[in-house]
């Protein structure tokens, strides 16, 4: 027998991958871009979200929970701080509590993220407004592209939205809320006993 690499994962069904580009950036006043946004966007609702990230060798894989309803979400995405390139895979699932048993005694929970979001549509683009439970606000800029020309068009959008917002190049974050929660948890937890 040779040497067998596994195969890439192909979801049969009539899911595809969303290509996206988008970019998060840690934002002190919320205020202050919604301000911005009243008059020139259309804000489509405000939801308070769960989302549970799995223990992962590649990518991240997430179960968001909100109103009774649940995704599964998966994504690969370069981990810069700079509007980049995010391939995403959602699977609509039952939101009764099963798959999240299921998966948290299968692959171990990284990180739980409860936050806030109030979701705007300006020309094109998603505007999040996030409210973090344990890491703060952010407003994160997405919009779903096809093709290398319009990920480059698109991310130079983002970046021009992100200053016309207010928001300034070191704000932007490289990393998923979940990772940054489990840094945090990481860095608050007690040393081992060595007695």
């Amino acid at each position: 027998m040779g040497d067998r690499r596994p195969r890439p994962l192909r979801l049969r069904s009539s899911r595809r991958t969303i290509v996206l580009a988008e970019l998060k950036a840690r934002c002190d006043d919320l205020a202050a871009v919604r301000a911005q946004l009243r008059g020139r966007a259309r804000h489509e609702r405000t939801v308070r979200q769960i989302d549970t990230y799995f223990v992962v060798s590649r990518g991240r894989l997430k179960l968001r929970e909100a109103r009774g309803t649940a995704q599964l979400i998966y994504y690969e995405r370069p981990n810069l701080a700079a509007a980049k390139r995010s391939d995403v895979v959602v699977v609509p699932v039952r939101a009764d509590g099963a798959l999240r048993a299921l998966l948290e005694q299968a692959l171990g929970v990284r990180a739980m993220v409860a936050k806030t979001r109030e979701s705007w549509r300006w020309r094109g683009v998603q505007v999040l407004l996030d409210t973090v439970d344990g890491l703060g606000t952010f407003v994160e800029l997405k919009k779903v592209v096809r093709g290398r020309r319009a990920l480059t068009a698109a991310s130079r959008e983002l970046t021009a939205l992100r200053q016309q917002l207010g928001l300034a190049a070191a704000a932007v974050q490289a990393r998923s809320y979940g990772d940054l929660l489990a840094r945090r948890r990481r860095r608050y937890q007690a040393p081992p006993n060595t007695s």
